[in-house]
């Protein structure tokens, strides 16, 4: 499987490729993309697709996790976790099995982050074009909670 990541804050969407380490976890990957809310769905679901082709599968587990999220706290103009999750909404992008799956999460807060709300998850075809996913991620965003 390969996944990416899209936050939303403030107008900026952040879109990242998300790696898997040999335990499992979920890691985000530089480079950390951001463009306005409102660019086309063809450059929205082109970064996508960039980020869904670097999502790399066992890389190292890390032995710390400081700095874990200097990069998406860096890209997003902020310097810690609970002042970026006030204002951030986020969709998680899945590629498996030649189909994308746009899942919309819901914020519950600093503490437990985000959860998938799994019953509004978009499903595209992998060989869709970039502005039929850019389009379905904008769908997915507004089922965010």
């Amino acid at each position: 499987m390969k996944r990416a990541e899209v936050y939303i804050r403030r107008g900026v969407l952040i879109v990242y490729a998300s790696s898997r380490t040999t335990d499992g976890v979920w890691l985000g990957e530089p480079p950390f993309v951001t463009l306005k809310a409102d660019a086309s769905a063809d450059e929205k679901g082109a970064h996508i697709l960039d980020a869904l082709r670097r999502s790399k599968n066992d890389i190292p587990h890390p032995q710390r996790w400081d700095g874990a999220d200097q990069g998406l706290m860096a890209a997003a103009g902020v310097k810690n976790w609970s002042t970026f999750v006030k204002l951030a909404r986020a969709v998680s992008v899945e590629e498996n099995g030649g189909k994308i799956a746009l899942i919309p999460m819901k914020n519950l807060g600093e503490r437990d982050g985000f959860v998938e709300v799994g019953e509004h998850t978009i499903h595209v075809e992998a060989v869709a074009s970039s502005g039929t996913i850019g389009s379905a991620l904008d769908r997915a965003i507004e089922r965010t909670e």
